[in-house]
């Protein structure tokens, strides 16, 4: 429920929204770009929501150690924040990058949660503490993952993360919303603090004997590694999801 609450719904929300402010409150002015029409600041609404969101999505996310699930539902709370930085500036190039990146977000936090999953099934729990020297459970495999989710999540190369954010702060950076990107910029390190803790309890923190052993069957380990690769994948082979992407954007917005 948490997986589909985090990931699953924000598909048809933005869907919404970008038929909203570009086909009902917004007209071509040509170059790709789009000006709104009406009496409402739309822009510096958008742009407060965006900034709003993933500042209080990471804020509350930095102190979680009572749920893993939780904290990347507050997680996930930010990444809405950086995905509306792509409606922000409401050109073509804004949309592609918030579908590009919308793409990357649900392969690696589709990861995440399915980690979290493996391990409160067989732990019983899913505080930090259940992630407790997990590489050394039998656990290698799903901490592994997990890293590259985590390390993707905070924009870090060469995951893919890294360049689905860079194409949104790239796009706001061409309308001149510096602001936003610095924004983007520092929300991202400040998420850095409190997925290191995760990776850090999984590889470097000794377990004390009560964690249990992790088991992992075929078919998850299967979907595991189908994400973590995606994800390492999309780092570099990045182009032809671009272009999905931007079709994708002509499509919304045809």
């Amino acid at each position: 429920m948490a997986t589909f609450l985090a990931v699953g719904s924000k598909s048809a929300g933005f869907a919404l929204m970008i038929r909203f402010f570009f086909t009902a409150v917004a007209i071509p002015s040509g170059g790709g770009v789009y000006e709104l029409v009406g009496g409402v600041d739309w822009t510096n609404l958008l742009l407060a929501i965006s900034i709003v969101t993933m500042t209080f999505g990471n804020l509350a996310a930095l102190n979680q150690t009572k749920s893993v699930k939780r904290l990347l539902a507050y997680s996930s709370v930010a990444h809405a924040g950086y995905l509306l930085m792509g409606l922000v500036v409401l050109t073509g190039d804004g949309l592609s990058a918030m579908l590009f990146y919308l793409a990357i977000y649900y392969i690696m936090n589709l990861g995440a949660f399915l980690v979290v999953m493996i391990v409160a099934n067989q732990s019983g729990r899913d505080d930090l503490d259940s992630f407790r020297g997990l590489a050394w459970r039998g656990g290698i495999l799903p901490a592994t993952a997990m890293a590259i989710f985590l390390f993707s999540l905070t924009g870090l190369p060469p995951f893919a993360g890294f360049i689905g954010k860079f194409y949104l702060f790239a796009a706001v950076i061409q309308r001149e919303l510096y602001l936003l990107a610095i924004a983007g910029v520092l929300n991202s390190v400040l998420s850095l603090f409190y997925y290191v803790k995760i990776v850090r309890t999984m590889f470097l923190v000794e377990p004390e004997g009560g964690e249990g052993p992790v088991v992992l069957d075929r078919h998850n380990g299967v979907l595991l590694g189908v994400l973590a690769v995606a994800t390492l994948v999309l780092g570099v082979y990045w182009a032809p999801l671009a272009d999905l992407a931007d079709r994708s954007a002509h499509f919304f917005i045809g």
